[in-house]
C-alpha cells in the first residue's frame, strides 16, 4: 500500500460538523481535559491522556513499554490494544484511529468485543487491499489531511489513538491539529510517537510519508503540550476554575478590570488591591530612581499612599535597581501587554495590606540593597541586602498572586514569612528553578504559626527541584494544582505545618528515587508522624506517593481548608492557561 499527502481540497468534510471555536468551547464545559503521560515504547513514545480519572493508566501501560518497535506504529498498536482496554476500560467502546494502516487497526478494533471504530488515513491510499477498500465504502475509514479541521463532529469518540502521524507535522501544525484532536474526543487521546535515540529503522525510511519524520524527545512534548494548553483561549473560562471562570468570559474586561478583584478565592480571597482607586498608566519603562521615582514608573505608581490600579501602556521589560517596595491597596495588572520584571531585584510586599499582582513576567531576580530606596511619598530608607526573591511578602496579609509566570530567581520564586497570612497564590506558571516557595521564616519563628496560604491552579512545571511550597508552622490548603516537574520532593515542611492537599495532580520524575511527593523536614518520624498531612483525592502518576501523617479527622484541617476541590482529571483544563496570559482587546482573555 503506497501513500502521498492528500489534497486539501480533496479532504473529506462533513456538512454537520460544528465550528471548531464553538466546538472546543462546548468541549471546555462538558468534560476534563489534557492529563498528561509519557511511556517508552521500544522505539516509540506513547503518549496518553487522561480526560477522567482512571487510576490504572500511569501502570498499566508499562506493560507496554517491553514491546519492541520499528518505524511503522501499527504492530505496536496491534500490542497496545489489551493495555488500552484495561487501563481505559469502557472508553475503548468508541474508538477512532488516525494514522496510516488505519485499516489494519481498525480491523483490528472491530474484532475486540462491545468495542466500535472508524479510522482517519491522513495519506491517499493509491493501491488498497480489498477489506481496506470495503471499510472506506461503508464510511468506517475516511482519508483526510489531519492538518485541517477533522470530518467529525465534537465528542464523537471515547477515544483517539494516533500513531504515525504527527512525528511528520511542523510545529505550526502540531499546534493545531492537538486541539482538533481533543475535541472530537471526550475521554482520552493516545499518542504513538518515535523516540530519538531508540530508532532501529532505516533512515531511507524516514521519508516514506512524503516528508522526514521528525522524532521528538519527551521533554520536548512535554513542552510543546503545555505550550498548547497555555494557548489555547477557547477554553478560558467554563473549565472548572473558579477565578477564571469569574472573569475571563468577559470580552470588555479591558474597561472592567477592577471587577477582578471580585474573584479572588482562598484565604486571600478579601485581598481587593487597588479596586477602589483610580487607573494609572506605567508610560516609562526605565529611568527607575529607587529615591526619587519619576512620574509614570512602576516604582512611582506602587509607593504612592492612595489605592491605585496598575496598567502599562505597552509592553516593557523593566529592569529595577532596587526591589520594588509597595505601599498598601495597590494593583499591578499586566493584561493586554507582556510585561518583564527581571534581571535586577524585583517585587517586596512588607507590611502591607491589600495587594494583587497578576499578569507579569517575573524572572532572573537578583539581591539588591545596601542603599537607600523609598516605599511611601514620606518615607525613604535604609534597605539591608535583600535575597533576590520573585516576590517576597513579609509581614504582610490579603495578598493575591494569580497569573504570573517566574522563573530563575536568586533565591525563591515566591517567600511569604514573618507573620504574612491570608495569601492566595493562584493561576501562575513556574519553571527552572530550585527552592521554589518558602512559607514561614523558620522553625524558631512563633508569629508565623497563624500563617494561612492557598495554593490553588498552578503549573509547576520543567527545571523545577523543591519547594512547592516549602512550609513552616501554619495552615495550607494546596488544591487543584499541576505538578509536572520536580527533582527532590515537591511538598515539604517543618515546625508542624498544617498540609492540606486536595485534588491535586503529581506526576512523578523518571528517577527511582525521587517518586515521594513529600518531605518531613529536621524532624525525627516520632515527631512529625504527628503532623497533619493529609492527601485527599490527589492523583498519582509514575508511582508519585504522598506520606501522610497525624490525623484524619476533618476538624483538624478546618483552618486549612480554604477551598473545595474539583476531580483531579479536571486539573488540565483548570490549569492550561496558568502564568501570564495573552490577553486581546475585544475577545476572551
Amino acid at each position: 500500500m503506497s501513500r502521498r499527502p492528500v489534497n486539501p481540497a480533496r479532504r473529506f468534510a462533513d456538512g454537520g460538523s460544528a465550528s471548531f471555536t464553538s466546538a472546543l468551547h462546548q468541549k471546555s464545559r462538558s468534560s476534563p481535559y489534557l492529563s498528561i503521560g509519557l511511556v517508552l515504547v521500544g522505539a516509540l513514545l506513547l503518549i496518553g491522556y487522561s480526560y477522567s480519572y482512571s487510576g490504572g493508566f500511569s501502570s498499566d501501560t508499562n506493560a507496554v513499554s517491553k514491546a519492541e518497535g520499528d518505524l511503522s506504529c501499527t504492530s505496536e498498536v496491534h500490542r497496545a490494544i489489551p493495555i488500552l482496554q484495561k487501563a481505559y476500560g469502557d472508553s475503548m467502546h468508541k474508538v477512532l484511529h488516525v494514522g496510516p494502516d488505519t485499516c489494519s487497526v481498525v480491523s483490528k478494533l472491530l474484532k475486540e468485543e462491545d468495542t466500535e471504530a472508524w479510522g482517519l488515513e491522513p495519506y491517499e491510499i493509491e493501491e488498497a487491499e480489498s477489506h481496506c477498500k470495503s471499510l472506506i465504502r461503508k464510511g468506517i475509514v475516511r482519508v483526510a489531511d489531519i492538518k485541517f479541521p477533522l470530518p467529525y463532529r465534537a465528542n464523537s469518540f471515547n477515544l483517539v489513538v494516533v500513531s504515525d502521524a504527527l512525528d511528520y507535522l511542523s510545529p505550526k501544525y502540531l499546534n493545531k491539529t492537538l486541539p482538533e484532536l481533543a475535541r472530537v474526543s471526550i475521554d482520552g487521546l493516545v499518542i504513538f510517537a518515535g523516540y530519538p535515540g531508540k530508532q532501529r529503522a532505516k533512515v531511507a525510511e524516514l521519508s516514506k510519508f512524503g516528508r522526514p519524520a521528525k522524532l521528538r524527545s519527551s521533554s520536548w512534548w512535554i513542552r510543546s503540550i503545555n505550550e498548547s494548553r497555555r494557548n489555547l483561549g477557547y477554553l478560558s473560562c467554563g473549565t472548572g476554575n473558579l477565578i477564571d471562570d469569574c472573569w475571563r468570559c468577559d470580552r470588555n474586561w479591558v474597561n472592567n478590570r477592577q471587577r477582578l478583584a471580585d474573584c479572588a478565592i482562598g484565604f486571600g480571597k478579601n485581598a481587593i488591591g487597588g479596586r477602589n482607586g483610580r487607573i494609572y498608566v506605567v508610560t516609562d519603562s526605565g529611568n527607575d530612581d529607587p529615591v526619587n521615582p519619576n512620574p509614570g514608573t512602576l516604582r512611582h505608581a506602587v509607593i504612592q499612599d492612595e489605592p491605585l490600579w496598575i496598567i502599562f501602556a505597552r509592553d516593557m521589560v523593566i529592569q529595577l535597581k532596587e526591589e520594588l517596595i509597595m505601599n498598601s491597596h495597590k494593583t499591578i495588572d499586566g493584561r493586554g501587554v507582556s510585561v518583564h520584571i527581571a534581571n535586577g531585584p524585583c517585587i517586596t510586599i512588607q507590611y502591607v495590606t491589600n495587594i494583587i499582582i497578576h499578569g507579569l513576567h517575573i524572572h532572573d531576580c537578583k539581591p539588591g540593597g545596601n542603599t537607600n530606596v523609598r516605599s511611601s511619598p514620606r518615607h525613604c530608607g535604609w534597605r539591608d541586602r535583600s535575597d533576590g526573591d520573585g516576590i517576597s511578602i513579609f509581614g504582610s496579609s490579603h495578598v493575591w498572586v494569580d497569573h504570573c509566570s517566574l522563573s530563575n530567581c536568586h533565591d525563591g520564586l515566591i517567600d511569604g514569612i514573618h507573620g504574612s497570612t491570608a495569601i492566595t497564590i493562584s493561576n501562575n506558571y513556574m519553571t527552572h528553578h530550585d527552592k521554589v516557595m518558602l512559607l514561614g521564616h523558620s522553625d524558631s519563628f512563633t508569629q508565623d504559626k497563624n500563617m494561612q496560604v492557598t495554593i490553588a491552579y498552578n503549573h509547576f512545571g520543567e527545571g523545577l527541584v523543591q519547594r512547592m511550597p516549602r512550609c513552616r508552622h501554619g495552615y495550607f490548603d494546596i488544591v487543584n494544582n499541576d505538578y509536572t516537574h520536580w527533582e527532590m520532593y515537591a511538598i515539604g515542611g517543618s515546625a508542624a505545618p498544617t498540609i492540606n492537599s486536595k485534588g491535586n495532580r503529581f506526576l512523578a520524575p523518571n528517577d527511582r528515587f525521587s517518586k515521594e511527593i513529600t518531605k518531613h523536614e529536621e524532624a525525627s518520624e516520632g515527631e512529625w508522624k504527628h503532623w497533619n498531612w493529609r492527601s485527599e483525592r490527589d492523583l498519582l502518576l509514575n508511582g508519585a506517593y504522598f506520606t501522610p501523617s497525624g490525623t484524619v479527622s476533618a476538624s483538624s484541617y478546618a483552618k486549612a481548608s480554604s477551598l473545595g476541590a474539583r476531580p483531579p482529571s479536571l486539573v488540565g483544563s483548570m490549569t492550561m492557561g496558568a502564568g501570564a496570559l495573552n490577553c486581546k482587546k475585544g475577545s476572551h482573555c
